[in-house]
């Protein structure tokens, strides 16, 4: 998926909406894995501007992270509740806005609970490729 994105975020969702089942999967997954590791929901939902946030608890339920995707769906209730921070941060896009956001919004609870599910997603993707290998056949 990189590879296709290379530095066009600006089209990020759509080159990966245009993937095919499988790669979109292990991509939105892996893509709020990571954001979440690096700097909670909040990293995540800032980073990703929402890109993904119709999407991302269906892929973690198709990828058996039934753990995570409860507390993604708490995450996305809690971010579309607070959106005017949210927006407000991204909107001066100053880190000062940004960092700020952390003591107004309610996300670093979620965080908590990410950190600490047990659920490997990194496993379960490697499981989800071994079961579906005909998602990733490329012509």
């Amino acid at each position: 998926a990189d590879v296709k994105i290379k530095n066009h975020y600006d089209r990020e969702y759509y080159i990966i909406k245009s993937m095919s089942r499988g790669f979109q999967n292990i991509y939105i997954t892996w893509n709020l894995e990571n954001e979440v590791n690096n700097g909670g929901f909040i990293q995540y939902f800032y980073n990703t501007s929402g890109k993904f946030n119709g999407e991302v608890a269906e892929v973690l339920h198709n990828i058996g992270g039934y753990k995570t995707e409860k507390i993604v769906i708490d995450a996305l209730a809690v971010y579309n509740k607070e959106i005017a921070i949210h927006n407000k941060a991204k909107q001066n896009g100053s880190m000062e806005s940004f960092m700020n956001s952390y003591s107004e919004s309610e996300l670093d609870r979620l965080d908590d609970l990410f950190y600490k599910s047990g659920e490997d997603l990194s496993k379960l993707r490697i499981r989800y490729i071994r079961e579906n290998t005909d998602q990733f056949i490329t012509k």
